[in-house]
């Protein structure tokens, strides 16, 4: 099955070494719960999930990758009954902002997706298949990487940094609305 990541240039060292290996995939927005999972589509297109957030960077490159079927599953069947409704339409807004929403697109795997599963890269902004984009970020650069025995501690601690978040802004005063 071909799916598409969407990623930054400092997270391609990082792949390269290990693969897909992190994702948060949010149950319980509001009391900061989720999975790890790497979140994949089915869109060529980079607008409509939400990620432009952080800048154009971040969704830089997309990542071809060919998985087997068994090995994904398709969002908006997974998320009734695991996922908490108020979490379901706040990913479904998000995912609108910066162009039509394309949630049904998305698919997640809970297991590591193998670099050799990454079967092509494309700079997005440059409008040019990368070749050798294992080797795409410069020599000596600072990467972003979890290995595959980190995941699950990358992730209570991202969740531990949400949770801290949101009882700051509570106690600023400042009203939560999601």
């Amino acid at each position: 099955m071909i799916l598409y990541h969407y990623t930054a240039q400092r997270n391609l060292a990082g792949i390269a070494k290990y693969g897909l290996t992190i994702g948060d995939v949010p149950t319980d927005i509001r009391r900061s719960k989720g999975r790890v999972g790497v979140w994949l589509t089915t869109s060529p297109e980079s607008t409509g999930h939400g990620l432009g957030g952080e800048g154009r960077s971040t969704i830089r490159y997309r990542l071809t990758i060919d998985v087997p079927e068994a090995t994904v599953v398709r969002w908006s069947e997974w998320a009734p009954g695991r996922v908490t409704q108020e979490t379901i339409d706040n990913l479904k807004r998000c995912a609108g902002r910066d162009g039509a929403s394309q949630w049904e697109t998305w698919f997640i795997c809970f297991i590591i997706v193998r670099t050799s599963s990454i079967v092509a890269c494309r700079d997005l902004i440059e409008g040019v298949d990368i070749d050798d984009w294992i080797n795409c970020s410069p020599v000596g650069s600072a990467f972003f990487s979890v290995p595959p025995w980190r995941r699950e501690e990358w992730h209570r601690e991202l969740l531990k940094g949400n949770s801290r978040h949101l009882r700051d802004i509570e106690r600023s005063g400042m009203r939560i609305v999601i």
